[in-house]
């Protein structure tokens, strides 16, 4: 279930459907990041953490990846 709203969360925010996200697209998660995690450097952290080859795009496995939390078979 919650890969479900990963994925889809993916999709609303890639505007131009190219599998993948640039810095436009991500632009207001980053606000709304930076509103709700304290501490801020964490929010500032964030597309940096999931952007594993620092090309400034989050393909979409480094979205997964970076939002895929093992819950240990739960």
């Amino acid at each position: 279930m919650e890969n479900n709203a990963i994925r889809w969360k993916f999709i609303t925010l890639d505007k131009d459907r190219n599998n993948s996200l640039n810095k436009s697209e991500y632009r207001d998660l980053r606000k709304l990041i930076k509103k709700v995690v304290k501490p801020r450097r964490c929010s500032r952290a964030f597309v940096r953490l999931c952007d594993v080859n620092h090309d400034l795009i989050i393909s979409e496995d480094e979205w997964t990846n970076c939002l895929n939390i093992d819950t240990g078979g739960r």
